[in-house]
């Protein structure tokens, strides 16, 4: 049993053992609240629900460094969580002891990320944070979690039409932009729906010309700009094989006979023979392929009098153009002042369901092409409006009246 007992300063000291014994004591100004707090650490042992208030001095940063080192995660999944911790939530809650992270303190935190963050980004702060000290109310540092119940800036729903490419600006803009050396990642993505790391991990002993198929099943991931094998597919749903689109039968078919590969081979390789990294294409490829094929809008590159001359839109929309020795330093200029909704890689894969949706392709197939277990998810992230919606609409009820005749409005009268 705990007790309480006056100091010679004139306060009082509550004193009480813990689980394993050990004496433990706090000073307090009033005996009434000496007495509560020996009663709250007596009821608290009983219950089992016991906390050393000094656990809670441990700072957040380095346990929850400790706590992510624990955590059993794909490899691209902890390096995403370990970027979120290190240049969002340890850089303001760090220094912090986990026992002084309060509710009203993570709430205040979480509204200010919503100002500068995407929803999803803050999300995914949260999601972490609430983890960590769930973990520290397992490890009996802390009797509650304080991310408990913060509220969330609300996701917003944003209109992308404008990410789906149509077929006709794919195969008469974009992939004559691309250098032929790389046009085949492009088309894998629109013509067959792959993801990037499948795109990369495809070797030609999945390719079937005969059959016109494709077998997905390898996929190679990227961490901090090493590339590596995964040893199976994003779900169990991953490994499928696919139909070949006629464009990009007709692409693999002239690749097979001019590159000779082995069944070993990838498909689609970088400099040398080597892999891609995602970055690379982005800066080096695919935004001068954007650039060059005119589906940024505001932005170009152009030779004026000898000189490269790039032109983007600043924050009013009035153009500002600057002059440039090499191409590569044009387009990086050029890749800072992308405008919003810009085309991304995987928007080919988006695109690529949207065009099955609009051909009456039934979802349940679409979901299996694209590698989804469940066909809600190709309904809710990956299938967009089309443009024609209006006119496929009028054309669907375009074999009956929904009018009514007048004659029968006057009858009886």
């Amino acid at each position: 049993m705990g007790w309480e007992m006056r100091t010679p300063a004139g306060t009082w000291r509550a004193n009480w053992r813990d689980p394993s014994g050990r004496q433990r004591s706090k000073t307090f100004a009033t005996r009434r609240a000496a007495r509560e707090h020996v009663a709250a650490m007596e009821s608290a042992k009983s219950q089992g629900g016991y906390v050393d208030p000094a656990a809670g001095k441990r700072r957040f940063g380095p346990y929850a460094r400790a706590w992510l080192t624990g955590q059993s995660h794909e490899s691209t999944t902890l390096a995403r969580d370990r970027s979120i911790l290190e240049h969002h939530i340890i850089e303001r809650w760090g220094r912090w002891p986990i026992g002084a992270v309060t509710f009203s303190g993570l709430q205040s935190w979480t509204t200010e990320l919503g100002r500068s963050l995407a929803p999803a980004t803050v999300a995914q702060c949260h999601r972490i944070t609430r983890a960590v000290l769930a973990a520290a109310v397992r490890d009996r540092l802390i009797t509650h979690n304080p991310a408990d119940g913060i509220k969330l800036p609300r996701a917003r729903k944003r209109d992308i039409d404008f990410r789906v490419i149509s077929r006709e600006d794919l195969l008469t803009k974009l992939l004559p932009a691309v250098p032929e050396r790389y046009r085949i990642l492009p088309s894998l993505a629109a013509g067959a729906g792959l993801r990037w790391g499948e795109c990369l991990g495809l070797q030609w002993r999945s390719v079937n010309l005969d059959s016109e198929t494709l077998d997905v099943g390898r996929v190679l991931v990227e961490v901090a700009g090493r590339v590596t094998e995964k040893p199976y597919p994003k779900t169990a749903a991953g490994r499928r094989t696919v139909p070949l689109a006629p464009f990009l039968s007709c692409l693999l078919r002239d690749l097979a006979k001019s590159a000779d590969p082995a069944p070993s081979d990838p498909v689609a390789v970088g400099p040398a023979g080597g892999n891609l990294l995602r970055g690379n294409f982005r800066r080096r490829i695919w935004i001068p392929a954007l650039v060059d094929a005119g589906l940024l809008p505001g932005l170009s590159l152009a030779t004026e009098d000898g000189q490269l001359v790039a032109t983007w839109p600043d924050e009013a929309g009035r153009p500002c153009r600057r002059a440039y020795r090499t191409r590569r330093a044009a387009y990086s200029a050029l890749g800072t002042h992308l405008p919003p909704g810009a085309l991304r890689f995987h928007d080919l894969r988006h695109s690529y369901a949207t065009w099955l949706v609009s051909a009456g392709v039934p979802i349940n197939d679409i979901a299996a092409i694209l590698g989804h277990a469940k066909p809600t998810t190709t309904l809710s992230i990956y299938v967009h409006r089309s443009d024609d919606r209006f006119q496929r609409v009028r054309e669907a009820l375009a074999d009956f009246s929904l009018t009514f005749d007048d004659d029968e409005g006057d009858e009886g009268e």
